[in-house]
């Protein structure tokens, strides 16, 4: 039996700004998953965290574009590294980018209880494999730094497409927000419910301060 995280990367010619990606929590019962953390990597196939295996395709630079956990008791040999066919995914998450290479959307399927099949994952209403589909809207600014992250949950159940803008704070986008002095430094952030921090820095070493805390009228 093989446990493994599977990187897939395009051929735009930039790597992923993200290290390590966690969290990717396994289903209970049945053949349980380990915990996996797997770091990106251009080779097809290499060790990873939680004796497991992390497998990838690169082309040119090699964007990351989707990561999976999964397994298939049928393995035995690195040599199927190369494809989800016929694996059992639990999870899949799939990055997309600018054309600068910055990541600006984040989109996780998790599998459902009742899914039946293997390879890649879709959606609650599409072909098997079913799984809940939830998705993170990223923005960048003009030199790349983070403005801003929308969390949409799983958006209802419907389709989603990214907004051009950062969109407005509400109870079902949930955005958090980070402003940038002079000096370049993040010295204001806003969480969803626009609760204000401020942070100033004394002598150019970080000292958080919380010098001002906004709650939004009641």
């Amino acid at each position: 039996m093989i446990f493994f995280c599977a990187p897939r990367q395009d051929a735009q010619g930039a790597p992923s700004s993200g290290g390590a990606v966690t969290g990717m929590g396994a289903p209970s019962g049945g053949n349980r998953l380990a915990r996996c953390t797997c770091s990106r990597s251009n080779s097809t196939s290499g060790r990873s965290a939680s004796s497991g295996r992390g497998e990838g395709k690169s082309a040119g630079l090699g964007r990351e574009t989707k990561r999976f956990m999964a397994v298939d008791t049928a393995e035995t040999s690195y040599a199927d590294a190369g494809s989800v066919t016929g694996d059992t995914v639990y999870v899949q998450l799939e990055t997309a980018y600018d054309a600068a290479s910055n990541v600006i959307q984040l989109t996780m399927r998790r599998r459902l209880d009742s899914a039946t099949g293997t390879g890649e994952l879709t959606t609650p209403d599409g072909s098997q494999p079913k799984a809940r589909v939830s998705y993170v809207a990223v923005y960048p600014d003009a030199i790349g730094r983070r403005q801003a992250t929308a969390n949409y949950g799983t958006n209802g159940g419907a389709s989603f497409t990214r907004a051009s803008t950062i969109p407005a704070r509400s109870d079902t986008v949930l955005v958090d927000s980070v402003e940038y002095n002079d000096r370049g430094e993040a010295h204001k952030t806003k969480d969803p419910t626009a609760k204000e921090t401020r942070r100033e820095w004394v002598s150019s070493l970080p000292k958080s301060l919380p010098l001002a805390v906004n709650k939004p009228a009641e």
